[in-house]
């Protein structure tokens, strides 16, 4: 997932976790002034938010039978992984 499918997305879901968080907890300056718990928390849930999007991602690649995403192959028919 980390090498085919998170990166060169966007990764708004992600980081919204923390600013909605600081929305929620009325944190001054926003996701940059949680406490370094919260702050962590947020972005291990983003982190996973991000992993089922790319799970999401592969899982219609599967059925759509699909060759590439994002102009590169897909992690199933990358040639140099053998299954």
């Amino acid at each position: 997932m980390l090498d085919f499918n998170v990166p060169g997305g966007k990764l708004n879901r992600g980081m919204a976790v923390a600013d909605a968080l600081a929305a929620h907890k009325q944190v001054p300056g926003g996701a940059a002034g949680l406490p370094p718990a919260d702050k962590w928390a947020a972005d291990a849930l983003g982190w996973c938010i991000e992993w089922l999007q790319a799970f999401f991602l592969v899982a219609d690649d599967i059925m759509d039978n699909s060759v590439t995403r994002r102009g590169a192959p897909c992690w199933y028919r990358m040639p140099h992984v053998s299954w």
